[in-house]
């Protein structure tokens, strides 16, 4: 019994760990002012991008019939009450664009792109990682994700009627298809933030992570949408107050509070899967000296080992995900070992190696870059710089004759 309280009471004390760290991550990142600006700026694109798919349902035309049903499922998902007003302002907005022929469908394109755009540079802001995609490859991409997506929620719509009708019938799996189809939003929803999650920063995200990422914002996006449409006291409030205009204050905050549970998503992911390297950040404030040095030799070890071991060469986002290291981390490390022509890194970054054998290479050369000493001696000669250099030499002297590969052959014992 002592010994499972103990066990409860580490998970329970580690579990408030991790979401201290998470809390610090969502401040350090300004998650705040990320959700608001993504919040208005989806405000101002979430017409041109309905238009936009709706029209193209009108031109596969095999979804006229279901287009009623994705309305009304679009709206019940984004929005938590006032669900006809909503209904009414998208129906009017749609019909409207529909007089602006093809100049303003390309337009309306344009405006989702560049919504999709500034979700990826925040994603990848949040998440340490650079996106150095074109404009081009980056417009396809995105053309491509929503076409093919209005695809998907078409045939999906599409072959739902047919399917419900059919398990209706059958009276053995009636109870199961109606839990199921009362779970069927959370499902969604959790599918949705597992492929933002997965899909969307430029480096590498774990399986596991991501799951416990979106499972986490599934449950925030429940409980919020709860509290939300519970929140009558506010609601009634606000339309006194505005009037029928009460949809749009009412739709922008939700659309607030919608991404700042995406971005908190996204950081308890980033928690999970680099946990080492973050609560060690966490604990010392930011990362201290010795640890920066730590983690660059551990890097350029690793690659030393592979490279001697005839391994594929590591890209940056593998490198980064091996050692716990954002992507923004492990490229400083690079670039300081690149500066001193001690790697070589492709130009897509995805094959990384030492510049000479790692038997050539001696261990000072490693920590040079590292701490940033140079043999060059400073302007002001004072008492502070030569207790500085005296410790250097001496600590560079005693291990100048080591190289890396009798290091990596002593920690293996071969």
């Amino acid at each position: 019994m002592t010994v499972n309280l103990k066990f409860f009471k580490g998970k329970i004390k580690k579990l408030f760990t991790l979401l201290s760290i998470v809390g610090k991550e969502i401040r350090k990142d300004k998650c705040f002012i990320r959700a608001s600006s993504l919040a208005y700026s989806s405000l101002l694109a979430i017409v041109p991008l309905l238009a936009l798919v709706f029209a193209l349902f009108t031109a596969f035309g095999a979804f006229n019939q279901v287009q009623t049903d994705i309305k009304n499922f679009i709206v019940k998902m984004l929005v938590p009450t006032m669900h006809q007003d909503f209904l009414e302002y998208i129906n009017s907005f749609i019909n409207n664009s529909k007089t602006l022929g093809i100049a303003g469908l390309l337009i309306f394109a344009i405006t989702s792109i560049s919504l999709i755009d500034s979700i990826s540079e925040n994603f990848n802001a949040v998440w340490g990682s650079s996106n150095r995609r074109s404009f081009i490859a980056k417009f396809t991409s995105y053309s491509s994700v929503i076409v093919f997506g209005t695809l998907f929620i078409g045939a999906s719509f599409a072959i739902s009627h047919p399917i419900r009708s059919f398990l209706s019938r059958l009276p053995e799996v009636l109870f199961l298809f109606r839990w199921g189809m009362l779970l069927l939003p959370s499902i969604l929803i959790f599918a949705t933030f597992m492929l933002m999650i997965s899909a969307i920063p430029a480096g590498k995200v774990s399986i596991k992570s991501s799951m416990l990422g979106a499972l986490s914002g599934t449950i925030l996006w429940d409980l919020a949408r709860w509290f939300f449409v519970n929140g009558t006291n506010y609601i009634i409030r606000m339309s006194v107050i505005y009037g029928s205009l009460a949809a749009i204050p009412i739709f922008l905050l939700w659309l607030y509070i919608i991404w700042l549970i995406v971005l908190s998503s996204l950081e308890i992911t980033y928690v999970h899967q680099y946990h080492g390297n973050v609560v060690r950040k966490n604990v010392s404030g930011n990362m201290s000296p010795s640890l920066r040095i730590i983690n660059g030799l551990d890097l350029f070890f690793l690659i030393a080992d592979n490279f001697t071991k005839g391994g594929k060469p590591y890209s940056v986002a593998k490198l980064a995900y091996i050692r716990g290291l954002s992507l923004s981390e492990c490229e400083e490390y690079l670039k300081l070992f690149l500066k001193n022509d001690i790697l070589y890194v492709s130009q897509d970054s995805k094959s990384i190696l030492p510049v000479r054998d790692p038997g050539s290479i001696k261990a000072d050369e490693i920590l040079k870059p590292l701490i940033g000493h140079s043999d060059k001696k400073g302007e002001n000669n004072n008492l502070s710089e030569e207790i500085f250099d005296t410790f250097m030499k001496a600590g560079f002297s005693s291990i100048r004759d080591i190289n890396i590969k009798d290091l990596l052959y002593r920690k293996t014992g071969s």
